[in-house]
């Protein structure tokens, strides 16, 4: 008897990349230990030259396929004649899949783009599978926003839902915002493998630290760090910036540390292996995610949330969003007032001189990612929503 098989698509970049790789690959997990079969397919070739990535191939169980080779191409027409061919081979692809394991269902996972949305629907029609979305950001009145991307959000937030079966939201916000729609739900907040940091060790760091780990593109939340950092009374004591993004972005964030003077103190990390990266979160003294009164905050749900509570570290963030339903302050985190940079300070000065008590809330805040976002602990609910569609 074959097992039932999902198909996770409209993504590139796995087994590597940012928060969008990690959640879906730890997802596809999840489908496998509640006894699916599950496939990964990447439209687009977007790894550097030499990645240890392979066509097709098998990564912690999972299998994926690329539809072309995965590096990516550097000859602009070639590029752009391989993205013109990319929905056509993917079509084909899933033809394949279909013939040889059946399909259950297909998980998209994009930004949101109503011209996908439209064409995978099509595609869910003629091999007749079931169609989910998984949301994970509101994309709406942001600054800077190119003019066909306002168009496409414009679009989806209001009617991009009725291409899909289902939707599978990160936050109660999103719930809130998509509801209208009247499609089936169900809640998949971040989540993480605790297993992977079981045997990682702390590190022997000479100096003290605190970490920020996310994308150079959030440059106010760093600005925001470097400014409470700035402020802290201890100064001793190091920030490391682990971050990845254009080199226009990584310059910005260079230019800004040396505009405070620094750049003696702050360290810049990329390209880590997880290993690498976890030695690192558990070496440190404090994990900083700064979040704001925006609805982008309020939507979204940070996945380096759930690794840095799993490392037993203690986290400093602000009460916004989703983050209030899982964690208490002085007990599982460290809040501070939303955009007050003396009172992130504050804290951090705080980490610095307790730090008994900083390991007791790291630990406890530990305990509540082993419980609400292990992906072990959602497949079970996570495979009957999916049947039930």
């Amino acid at each position: 008897m074959k097992s039932d098989h999902a198909v996770f698509i409209g993504l590139s970049g796995f087994p590597y990349g940012m928060a969008a790789v990690q959640r879906q690959k730890l997802l596809a997990k999840a489908l496998i230990d509640a006894g699916w079969r599950v496939t990964i397919v990447c439209p687009r070739s977007i790894h550097q030259q030499g990645t240890n990535v392979i066509r097709v191939g098998h990564r912690e169980g999972i299998r994926y396929i690329y539809v072309f080779k995965p590096e990516r191409i550097d000859a602009f027409f070639l590029r752009n004649l391989q993205k013109f061919f990319s929905p056509l081979f993917e079509f084909f692809i899933l033809i394949k899949l279909k013939k040889k394991y059946q399909l259950t269902a297909a998980i998209v996972s994009n930004k949101n783009s109503y011209t996908q949305a439209l064409r995978y629907s099509i595609i869910s029609k003629i091999l007749n599978f079931r169609l989910l979305i998984n949301l994970v950001e509101i994309y709406e009145g942001r600054s800077g926003t190119p003019f066909i991307e306002r168009i496409n959000n414009f679009f989806f937030n209001r009617s991009g839902l009725i291409f899909f079966d289902a939707f599978l939201p990160i936050s109660q916000t999103i719930i809130e915002y998509f509801k209208p729609s009247g499609k089936k739900y169900h809640y998949l907040p971040v989540v993480v493998d605790v297993d992977l940091f079981k045997n990682i060790q702390p590190g022997n760091e000479n100096k003290k630290y605190f970490l920020f780990c996310g994308s150079a593109s959030y440059f106010h939340s760093i600005e925001f760090i470097l400014q409470s950092f700035l402020k802290i009374k201890d100064k001793n004591c190091n920030l490391t910036l682990v971050t990845n993004g254009t080199q226009e972005q990584l310059e910005k964030i260079h230019k800004s540390v040396n505009d405070k003077n620094l750049a003696d103190r702050v360290a810049f990390k990329k390209n880590l292996t997880e290993h690498q990266l976890y030695t690192l979160y558990k070496s440190s003294i404090g994990l900083l995610l700064p979040l704001f009164d925006t609805i982008q905050d309020k939507a979204r749900f940070p996945h380096k949330l759930a690794e840095y509570l799993a490392s037993g570290t203690i986290v400093l963030s602000n009460p916004v969003g989703e983050i209030i339903n899982y964690l208490n302050d002085k007990e599982t985190v460290l809040y501070s007032a939303s955009g007050n940079i003396q009172a992130f300070a504050d804290n951090m000065q705080w980490v610095i001189e307790h730090e008994s008590q900083s390991v007791e809330i790291g630990n406890a805040g530990s305990m509540v990612s082993h419980k609400f976002f292990h992906y072990k602990s959602m497949s079970t609910d996570f495979s009957k929503f999916i049947l039930s569609i």
